[in-house]
This record gives C-alpha cells, structure tokens and sequence, in this order.
C-alpha cells in the first residue's frame, strides 16, 4: 500500500472538534523548567533546514535532546508562528519504556498533561494518545503499523 500522509491527516485516526482550535489557544508554550542542553543553541538553524529539505537529518551527541528538544521545536513552531497549519510529528524509539518516558518528560518540561499535545502509542495500547495529540512517541514497530494502515 502506498500513499501521501499530509500534515492535516491525523496518524493515529483520531478527530474531535477540540483539536481543530489552533494549539496555542489550547497549551502554554514556555518551558516549565530550566533547559540548557547544548542543542538549544542551535534552534534556529535547525527550523530553517527542516522548513527548507524534504528530508532532514539531525545528528548530536547523546543526551543533547535531539529526541526531546527538537520536536518541541517544531510544534511550537507551528503553534506560536503557524497557526493556521496543522502538524504531526512522530518520534520513533527502540522501545516500549524509552517511547513511555521520553513522553512524560516533555510533558512534565511544558507542563502539559499527556496525551494532550504530547503522547505515546505502544503495541495495542491506545490510552495515551488522544485526538489534539501532535506529537507522538512510538516503537518503530507502531510506526510500521500505522503507515501501512493495520
């Protein structure tokens, strides 16, 4: 099966009316706790290559939050700067527990509760992931799932 996934089709085949409203009516974008990890210097720079490729590829250390920063820098993005355009992101990762807690961690740095924008999908379970969720962490195995259409 092969197809196009646009920005305003939900992954995850959740809608309600509340996700329509734009997020940053819906969610405070400002941290809730000091981050001073070392990709944050690079915020701009990185937004710039992913508005401009079609691909990108970010590469860093470990622990220098290219799987917690960097999708936090484009949702809010799209909530503070385009409003008007819906966004999902999927994070993959390798597994169950790493998709579960880097999930709660970017709830707990925004102060959101999960799933709302932020949550997880992992095997069969479908409780931590709602219909306003934009940002997903998931097993690559989900993943998998969810592109060709299981």
């Amino acid at each position: 099966m092969t197809g196009t996934l646009h920005a305003d089709d939900s992954l995850w085949g959740l809608h309600d009316k509340e996700s329509e409203l734009p997020l940053a009516e819906m969610y405070d974008f400002e941290h809730k706790k000091k981050n001073e990890l070392s990709i944050n210097e690079e915020k701009q720079r990185i937004l710039n290559v992913i508005q401009s490729s079609r691909v990108s590829i970010v590469t860093g250390p470990t622990g220098c939050g290219k799987t917690t920063q960097v999708p936090q820098f484009i949702l809010e993005h799209y909530a503070t700067q385009r409003p008007g355009e819906r966004v999902n992101i999927v994070v993959t990762q390798p597994r169950r527990i790493a998709a579960q807690s880097v999930a709660r961690r970017v709830c707990e740095e925004r102060g959101w509760n999960m799933p709302r924008p932020v949550g997880y999908k992992v095997g069969m379970d479908r409780e931590h992931c709602g219909p306003d969720t934009r940002l997903l962490y998931c097993t690559t195995g989900v993943l998998k799932k969810m592109v060709i259409g299981e």
